[in-house]
């Protein structure tokens, strides 16, 4: 996992690329410090999870932080700096 600032956001990245919000919505946590749990995102202060596929916390809990949009080009990667729709799949497109 790598965290770093685009555009003045603070972004977060897995293997498979996805980008979150790097800010966890319980206490401000960082996410990019945290680790992949059966799925979800783990806040490494207090263990709030977040899915990596649309930013929504698992049932019944209702936190969610913003994803963004990400494209894959030529071994880069571009990440908006718009947040998508809560809940929305921020999940890269790879493209030539």
């Amino acid at each position: 996992m790598w965290c770093w600032p685009a555009s003045g956001l603070r972004c977060f990245c897995a293997r498979t690329v996805y980008a979150l919000s790097n800010v966890c919505r319980h206490q401000g946590g960082p996410l990019g410090e945290g680790r992949i749990v059966d799925g979800c995102l783990t806040c490494p202060w207090h263990g709030y999870q977040y899915r990596v596929e649309d930013g929504c916390s698992p049932p019944p809990f209702t936190e969610v932080v913003s994803t963004y949009a990400v494209k894959v080009i030529g071994g880069e990667i571009y990440v908006s700096g718009e947040p998508l729709a809560r809940g929305k799949n921020p999940r890269a497109r790879v493209s030539g």
